[in-house]
């Protein structure tokens, strides 16, 4: 064998490694969803400025804080049951289940109670 066929032999099979260990980002990665929503108080008024806590099981996975409109969004979201949490200061506390889907969006509203 000569040298030039050893050299392109090697890197052909150092090619073929690198892309064995590397994973297809499509099939590793399931389709990521979205949550989108309101967070209200006790008369459906929507809740400026509230912060949004996304759980998974015991695991805080984001926070987010309301818009003038009381809306939130958790982008790139995994599939999976998750759990949300919302409050304000004075204004109390709210909770809202959300399965994510792949490539789905989920809507929740979340009412503040004192």
């Amino acid at each position: 064998m000569t040298k030039r066929n050893f050299l392109s032999l090697l890197i052909a099979a150092i090619v073929g490694v690198f892309m064995l260990a590397t994973p297809n980002s499509a099939v590793a990665q399931p389709a990521l969803g979205k949550i989108v929503g309101t967070v209200v108080d006790a008369d459906g008024t929507p809740v400026a400025d509230a912060r949004v806590v996304l759980k998974h099981g015991e695991k805080i996975i984001a926070h987010a804080r309301t818009n003038a409109e009381g809306h939130f969004v958790f982008r790139d979201v995994r599939p999976g049951r998750y759990h949300l949490e919302a409050g304000k200061q004075g204004m109390g506390r709210g909770h809202a289940l959300a399965p994510v889907h792949p490539g789905e969006t989920v809507h929740v509203k979340i009412t503040l109670k004192k």
